[in-house]
């Protein structure tokens, strides 16, 4: 089943900053709540009437606060056919966008191309995928990854991995790590230096 060839008409809404939109334990949970209260806690895809999303179709969300260049859209498939254990997210990669910047995450991760081609960056350097083509990110820094479609035409991936928290992505490029511990309170974006204190700093 072929896809088209041009970004979605889908409605553009303002998820999370760019560097969080990437993270499944974040906007997946923001986004279910508007799209499937089923999946709540204690919900899972045993406990409802079979839903059959359509990873060729549906419609993509576009975060307005992206920059330039790493703006795609994205569906959360795997809320939406009423799983909790595994996040499954397709990601819509116009002409010249990236999904994501360059991280890695300490879960597996895997990548399976949909429509089109696109570059993928690791530690190995930079590769061309095609339709088809499936990827596994190793956990921790081996399995650093950046998805950026370099093609004339709309390229379509889908990306699963565990949505266990508390979960911790980590930006080589620009030396951030995020966290997500489940508590939107605790959540944190930082530089590696600004974490660089004793354990025992401030304690009383």
């Amino acid at each position: 089943m072929s896809a088209p060839s041009e970004p979605s008409s889908g409605k553009r809404v303002s998820l999370e900053t760019y560097a969080t939109r990437c993270d499944t334990h974040r906007i997946l949970r923001r986004l279910g709540k508007a799209t499937a209260p089923a999946t709540r806690l204690g919900f899972s895809c045993n406990d409802r009437v079979m839903a059959r999303p359509n990873v060729f179709g549906g419609e993509f969300e576009y975060d307005e606060e992206d920059p330039e260049g790493y703006r795609s859209g994205v569906t959360p498939v795997g809320i939406q056919a009423g799983g909790r254990a595994i996040t499954v997210k397709v990601y819509e990669i116009p002409p010249g966008e990236s999904m994501c910047p360059y991280h890695y995450e300490y879960e597996e991760e895997w990548l399976i191309v949909l429509q089109g081609a696109v570059s993928l960056r690791t530690p190995e350097g930079e590769a061309q995928l095609s339709e088809g083509e499936v990827v596994c990110f190793s956990p921790g820094p081996q399995g650093a990854h950046k998805v950026t479609n370099r093609s004339p035409s709309t390229s379509r991936v889908m990306m699963f991995s565990s949505s266990r928290e508390p979960a911790v992505a980590v930006y080589p490029d620009s030396d951030k790590i995020g966290v997500w511990p489940g508590n939107e309170d605790d959540s944190l974006m930082l530089r590696r230096a600004d974490g660089d204190v004793d354990y025992y700093e401030g304690e009383r």
